[in-house]
């Protein structure tokens, strides 16, 4: 175990190399609340050593990271800071943020209460949002290779189809990577595979669009990926951490009996997920090595 005692229900998670090269780990859980200590941002190094408190907010709804920064999005603002050593400070805010990812020099998120992605320069301090890019119905996710956007849309407001995964172009125009994918969620993207679960199983597509499938047919809380094998975790009180190739031919279970699995994040050696748990205090961010 890596955090026991963690308060997070419905947790969110992303491991990165921090700023001057050591791992962390950043977790949050995914709610409304009104106690500002159970939505926190929290650290800790890969090895379990605790690295202090990131951000406060009252409705953590997404985290991601890269090299230098993480960002955070809440109900009405999407905050960005530096890893600096496990300390951070507030650098950044806009407004109705629900899923936010980076790219490169840009903070990308899209808004709950509107039908657009926005983006931001990260050193865009204070601003509202630079672009935005309207896409004509909710985005319930967003996630990014070093090169590409992704997203799952929401059906239209006359519901005439399900979900969709798309690709936001340079241009500011819309690709479709996967069509009628009823129940969309949890995006993983590499530069060259899309990862999302729907229907009952996990699916993939090249980034182009084509070779779109099933590839598990189980239902996932959350994927993972990389260059090398996808990780998903599968929920309940008796739920599992499962991996496999591209091409599922060798699928394994990696850990059993765990309390409600959610996120899950990955690098080069390891492999780490939060266990909910029971939705007091008894959740868990574990690490496994890969």
């Amino acid at each position: 175990m890596l955090v026991d005692g963690v308060s997070a229900p419905v947790p969110l998670l992303v491991v990165q190399k921090g700023r001057c090269g050591r791992g962390l780990l950043a977790w949050a859980s995914r709610t409304c609340e009104s106690n500002p200590v159970d939505t926190a941002v929290h650290l800790a190094t890969t090895t379990g050593a605790d690295a202090g408190t990131l951000m406060r907010g009252t409705c953590i709804l997404d985290i991601a990271a890269n090299d230098q920064n993480i960002v955070a999005a809440e109900f009405n603002q999407v905050e960005i800071a530096p890893w600096q050593e496990g300390v951070a400070r507030l650098a950044a805010s806009s407004q109705q943020a629900y899923s936010v990812t980076l790219l490169g020099d840009q903070v990308y998120w899209a808004s709950n209460y509107a039908t657009l992605i926005a983006r931001n320069p990260i050193d865009a301090v204070g601003c509202p949002p630079c672009e935005t890019f309207d896409v004509s119905a909710y985005v319930y996710d967003v996630a990014a290779s070093t090169t590409d956007l992704v997203f799952i849309l929401g059906p239209p407001f006359d519901n005439s189809e399900p979900e969709s995964v798309r690709r936001l172009l340079a241009d500011g125009g819309v690709s479709v990577i996967a069509a009628n994918q009823p129940g969309a969620h949890s995006l993983a993207v590499t530069d060259s595979w899309v990862f999302w679960v729907a229907s009952s199983a996990i699916r993939r597509a090249r980034i182009d669009g084509t070779e779109v499938g099933s590839l598990i047919g189980e239902s996932a809380t959350s994927v993972a990926a990389d260059d090398r094998a996808l990780f998903w975790t599968v929920g309940g009180s008796d739920g599992a951490v499962r991996t496999s190739d591209f091409d599922a031919k060798e699928p394994r279970t990696l850990a059993t009996q765990q309390n409600h699995p959610g996120s899950i994040a990955i690098d080069e050696g390891s492999i780490y997920w939060v266990n909910s748990g029971s939705g007091g205090s008894d959740g868990q961010v574990v690490k496994l090595s890969r």
